[in-house]
């Protein structure tokens, strides 16, 4: 008779590893289903599918916070607060 407490020679099962929920709220289905469906449509007639930063065209552009979200949430579905930046010009924007 033998248990994993009884035998230490035993091995013991490896730890599996925990699978990733991917669990979305209902406040980001919203704001994803805005984003697509309304502000970046908005913007691209507003900026004509141009960085706001660097100008440049023909690249995939994400939708930008002016005042970030966390900050000013007020704002968060306000198209005056939002801007279309390229990849690279938002990463550098976040991480200044």
């Amino acid at each position: 008779y033998h248990t994993a407490f009884s035998c230490p020679q035993k091995p013991s099962k490896p730890l599996q590893a925990k699978k990733r929920m991917n669990i979305v709220g209902k406040q980001t289905r919203r704001y994803t289903a805005f984003r697509n469906n309304v502000a970046y449509p908005a913007l691209v007639e507003r900026d004509s599918e141009r960085c706001a930063m660097c100008g440049k065209t023909n690249i995939p552009l994400d939708v930008d916070h002016i005042k970030k979200r966390g900050s000013h949430p007020e704002l968060k579905y306000e198209l005056t607060n939002l801007q279309l930046l390229c990849r690279s010009c938002h990463n550098t924007k976040d991480n200044s």
